[in-house]
Formats: structure tokens, C-alpha cells, sequence
């Protein structure tokens, strides 16, 4: 077991230490003989007191069966707080025994203080052994409590974050459905976060082994769902007797829209016809009918303005640093100068960064920077802090245009037939600047403008007269396919039976 193996090495420094301690105290009083290996006993016995307590700790920490949230299950018991009050006294103790040994204190009472240290280690060791021991009743209730619960349908995350936003994309068109889904992460702290971002009470499970997936596979299961592409998808795709099926987290023309990877999937719900050519572009070769245009049910709300007016509010919204350079599309090092401009002009600005921006350091500076120009509160400009919690949405509906990167954020804003503009970093660009080349590469950027810097034509279009407007109508029904919930819910239905 994991947590037993990290507990061991845990206790490795300490062991060490506790060692050298007990060597050190057993020559604390020169005698000779009889007394002499007592001297030494005793001072290893309080060696052993002392070397196993980080590794307590990390047993302690175990909770005893995967991490599980709104399903009838018992409460784990905590013994984090009783073990570290323990390891405490353990140490008074054994600073009291060194201050007896230094003072030369007669042996039967260093005997009696030696024996209490050891005692409360034992006691310690001796309580999280019966943990383990109930632990092994753990699995069956869990998997009884999942059965009881009867699920159609599993939300899949393998990110150790949560993934909230991805997850909150698709649960409520799943729960339209049925009640009857939950959602099976591999990390406990994943399984916690999801549980304080997400308000429904569906139950959320912790797989951190992949043996553990069997427990969450009851035969009423119809289906797994997808929101991302990670690797340890492959762990739930192997129980063939259910459909697994790929939704990701929105159309972009970054390279994991069109993975090959992607095969491995019974079906892939596909917002538009966008999609499938993206495959065929990329020599993605789907088998007949794997892929689905089910639209975009997530953009019902987002509003559709009667009449084009002079940008007032711009929504920056921006995508992370990525993986490596081919995922590597942020603007955020590039886009102060066109912030400024926007401040400059007297227009409201919404920054919206991307969740995972938070992991990067150089992301995290830039959205500083940014954030410390829209300090002045008079024109209601929003910062990072400001938008973290609001719907993206709700965003789209409070802005007149849009300034972003090349991502789903690009693709789902042709949704409100508003402006775009995308900001590309250098490497993004072709060699010789044209724009027709960078939209062979990058598709979705022909319907939005590309400004080079505030000064260019491009960038006046955008804040000015618009003229590619009746271009985004056609390409909002290219990429989106519709805002309607009923594709979805049909494809879901219609998929049928696992024949394995």
C-alpha cells in the first residue's frame, strides 16, 4: 500500500537521527559492565520512541477508505490531532529522559521515563494498526453505498486540481438527464475541492488506485464522460462494459481538440462540423458515426445584441502558458500595451485569466501587471480577484467585444455575434505576417480581428466599424452548432448498450 510505503521513508531521517541520539545519550555516564548495557538498552529504547513519529504522521493522514463526498457513508475517523498531541508528549518526555541522563540521575528512574516514551509510540503505532485493520471492511461499504445509489452516468476527472470549470460545463446538462450521476476523480484533494466549488450535491468519489475504480462501476452505469484529454483516462476507458464517451471542455484549434488519442473513445460529442474537419485536417481517422454534433446547450444564455454600438466594455479574457511551445498561445506577455490603449480610450475592462494561469509563475507576474492598471475604480473595470468567481458567461453578456487568444474562448463568444480580437505571440505567427496564412493554421481567427499592436488597422476595426460581422453568423453555426439542450440529450439516450 501507497500510504504504508511513504510512511517508511518518512520515518527514515528520524530513525537516523533517533540513533545517533541513543548512541549519544548511552555514553552520557562512564560505567562499566552490567550498568553499561543497561545505559545502552535505555537509550535505545528511547531511539525507538522516538524514530517512527513522522511516518505516525503520515499514517494518521490515511483516511481509511478513498476520499467520498454526499454518499451515505460513515465518518471517517480523524487521528491526525490525537497522533500529534502524542508525538508531543512523546518529545517532553524524551527531553526530560536527556536532562536526567545529563544529570546523572539514578538509572531506575531514566528506566521508568525511557519506558513511558516508548509506551506512547507503541500506543500511537498500535491505534492507526487498527485503522488498517477496519480499513478492510471500507470498500465494500463504499461500493454497497454507490450501488444503492444506482448510477447512469460518470463525470471522469483525472486533473489532481478538480478541474472545476470543466466539470461545471457539462453536469448540469447531464443532470437534466438524470439525477443519477456522480463523479469519480483520482486524488483526494481533488475530490475536496470539487466538493466546496461545485453546490450540487452530487457524490464525488476518490480513486486514487486504479483497483479502486471497481468500486465505482456498478452494472446500472451507462456511460463515463470525459472533460479533458489526460493520461489516466485510459485507466477508466479499459471497463469496456459501459460507453465512454469524449465531451472536452470546449472547440478550439488548440492541438488536443484533434488528438489522436481521441479514438480510443465509443463516442465524441462535438459541438459543430467544425470539429469533425478538424479531426480530418489533423489525420485524426474516426471510425463512421463515432462523432456527434450535439452543439453548445452551455450558450442558451448568452444574449445576442439588436443593434452593433462602439465598444464600451472589453472582456480580456486569455488562455494559460500551456504544456510546451505548440500549447504555449497565452497572450498575457504581450497584451499591456493594448490594455492601455483600452484605458486610454475611456473603455470598461473585464479580465478574466485562465484557472490554470494560477500554476505558472511568469503567468501569475503578467496578470499582475495587468491587474495594476485597472486600479482606477471610476470606470468599474473588474480585475483577476473581480471575475474570479463569476460565470464566464455572464462576462460574455457584460462586454461588447472580446480580446483573447486563440482557445474555446474565441469559439463560444461567436455565440453573442459580437468582435473578437485575438493577440498571437511571435512563434504563433507565420513567417511572413500574412494573415491568410495564420488562419490556415489557426481557422478559427479568420472570423475575429488580429492586431499586431494598438496602432494597427486591425485593432481600429475592432473598436471602430466592424466589418466582419456578417462573417460571424455563418461561423457561430460552423463551430457551434446551436445552443439547443435537445441534441445532447438525445445523443446520451440513443447510445447504446455495451456488448461486452
Amino acid at each position: 500500500m501507497k500510504t504504508l510505503k511513504t510512511a517508511l521513508v518518512a520515518s527514515i531521517p528520524s530513525t537516523i537521527f533517533a540513533l545517533a541520539i541513543a548512541i549519544a545519550l548511552s555514553g552520557a555516564k562512564a560505567v562499566d559492565g552490567t550498568e553499561r548495557l543497561w545505559e545502552i538498552a535505555i537509550a535505545m529504547e528511547i531511539g525507538v520512541a522516538m524514530a517512527p513519529w513522522p511516518g505516525l504522521a503520515v499514517l494518521a493522514s490515511f483516511r481509511g477508505w478513498p476520499a467520498a463526498y454526499n454518499i451515505q457513508l460513515p465518518p471517517p475517523r480523524q487521528e491526525t490531532r490525537i497522533v500529534a498531541i502524542t508525538a508531543v508528549v512523546t518529545g517532553l518526555v524524551v527531553l526530560a529522559y536527556a536532562f536526567l541522563a545529563i544529570a546523572g540521575a539514578q538509572l531506575a528512574l531514566r528506566v521508568i521515563v525511557a519506558t513511558i516514551a516508548l509506551g506512547l509510540a507503541v500506543a500511537a503505532a498500535s491505534r492507526l494498526a487498527m485503522k488498517f485493520h477496519r480499513a478492510r471492511r471500507y470498500r465494500p461499504i463504499l461500493r454497497r453505498a454507490i450501488e444503492n445509489f444506482t448510477p447512469q452516468y460518470i463525470l471522469y476527472m483525472g486533473r489532481r486540481d478538480g478541474g472545476a470549470y470543466q466539470i461545471k460545463q457539462w453536469l448540469p446538462q447531464i443532470l437534466a438527464i438524470t439525477p443519477r450521476v456522480i463523479i469519480v476523480v483520482r486524488d483526494p484533494e481533488a475530490a475536496k475541492h470539487l466538493a466546496t466549488s461545485i453546490s450540487s450535491e452530487i457524490p464525488i468519489i476518490s480513486c486514487r488506485e486504479n483497483k479502486d475504480l471497481d468500486d465505482v462501476m456498478p452494472s446500472s452505469v451507462r456511460a463515463v464522460f470525459y472533460v479533458n484529454s489526460v493520461t489516466n483516462n485510459a485507466n477508466m476507458v479499459s471497463y469496456r462494459n459501459v460507453k465512454h464517451v469524449y465531451l472536452g471542455h470546449g472547440d478550439s484549434d488548440k492541438e488536443i481538440s484533434a488528438h489522436p488519442a481521441h479514438r480510443m473513445y465509443d463516442a465524441i460529442f462535438v459541438a459543430g462540423q467544425a470539429a469533425i474537419d478538424r479531426y480530418a485536417t489533423e489525420n485524426v481517422n474516426l471510425d463512421p458515426g463515432q462523432a456527434h454534433i450535439i452543439g453548445r446547450p452551455q450558450l442558451q444564455r448568452v444574449n445576442v445584441p439588436e443593434f452593433r454600438s462602439t465598444p464600451q466594455t472589453v472582456l480580456y479574457a486569455p488562455t494559460w502558458s500551456g504544456y510546451n511551445q505548440a500549447t504555449s498561445l497565452s497572450s498575457l506577455s504581450i497584451a499591456v500595451p493594448f490594455i492601455a490603449d483600452l484605458l486610454a480610450r475611456g473603455i470598461t475592462v473585464l479580465f478574466r485569466p485562465h484557472p490554470f494561469s494560477r500554476f505558472s509563475s511568469k503567468d501569475q507576474d503578467d496578470i499582475a501587471e495587468i491587474d495594476n492598471l485597472l486600479v482606477d475604480k471610476k470606470l468599474s473595470h473588474l480585475g483577476s480577484e473581480d471575475t474570479a468567481s463569476m460565470e464566464l458567461l455572464d462576462l460574455f453578456n457584460a462586454s461588447d467585444a472580446l480580446v483573447t487568444d486563440v482557445s474555446s474562448v474565441l469559439v463560444d463568444y461567436l455565440a453573442s455575434h459580437k468582435p473578437a480580437a485575438v493577440l498571437l505571440p511571435a512563434h504563433c505567427r507565420a513567417t511572413n505576417g500574412r494573415d491568410s496564412d495564420i488562419g490556415t493554421k489557426f481557422p478559427s481567427v479568420q472570423h475575429a480581428y488580429l492586431p499586431t499592436s494598438p496602432d494597427s488597422a486591425s485593432w481600429h476595426l475592432f473598436l471602430g466599424p466592424d466589418p466582419m460581422r456578417s462573417t460571424r453568423d455563418e461561423a457561430a453555426a460552423y463551430y457551434l452548432g446551436g445552443t439547443s439542450p435537445d441534441a445532447f440529450r438525445e445523443a446520451v439516450l440513443s447510445l447504446p448498450a455495451s456488448s461486452t
